[in-house]
């Protein structure tokens, strides 16, 4: 990922990766999204708002159309697998989707321009699902330390400190990410 970039150069690659017909419908979708990111943390008080807002708005169309949107699902429901997988080694990757999920919904979808009427309950459905099986498993989740935690992640998104064994040692870490490897899974 290019850092060098400025808003405006990832705002016009993100608009074309959706509008990139010769990806898949899958692809297009995540790269976008991967994308959102890097975008957030450029954007200042300086940045155009009449260039934010249009993208915004052209974003928001080109993610909820048919083939984009299935991506998006797609997307949630790996960021759902990897909460699931969250007592073993899938927290840090469904914190880290569930974290970039939540930067598209503040910051750049605007629901009212999408192409489905149904488009944002389904997505507040899945997140609240995501969210519920984040919590769960948070009772034996290795823990992620302080350091370890992006520094584009606010205090907000909880479920980065969420594991109740804060006090995990890096041996018991170490263990639990490597259950699935050792035991075959």
């Amino acid at each position: 990922m290019n850092e060098d970039k400025n808003t405006k150069e990832y705002m016009d690659e993100i608009i074309q990766i959706l509008n990139k017909e010769e990806l898949s419908k899958s692809s297009r979708a995540w790269r976008a999204l991967d994308l959102l990111v890097p975008l957030s943390r450029k954007i200042t008080d300086e940045t155009q708002k009449e260039d934010l807002e249009e993208f915004k708005r052209n974003f928001s169309a080109l993610i909820s159309d048919d083939s984009n949107r299935g991506g998006l699902y797609r997307y949630m429901a790996v960021c759902s697998d990897y909460a699931e997988a969250g007592r073993l080694n899938g927290f840090r990757a469904a914190c880290e989707m569930r974290s970039t999920l939540q930067i598209f919904e503040e910051h750049f979808i605007i629901w009212s321009e999408s192409q489905r009427e149904d488009f944002h309950g389904l997505y507040i459905e899945e997140i609240e699902d995501i969210d519920w099986t984040l919590k769960d498993v948070s009772d034996e989740a290795p823990p992620i330390r302080e350091k370890d935690i992006p520094v584009w992640v606010p205090e907000s998104h909880w479920w980065w400190r969420s594991p109740v064994q804060q006090d995990m040692s890096d041996e018991e870490i170490r263990k639990h990410l490597e259950y699935v490897h050792w035991d075959g899974f």
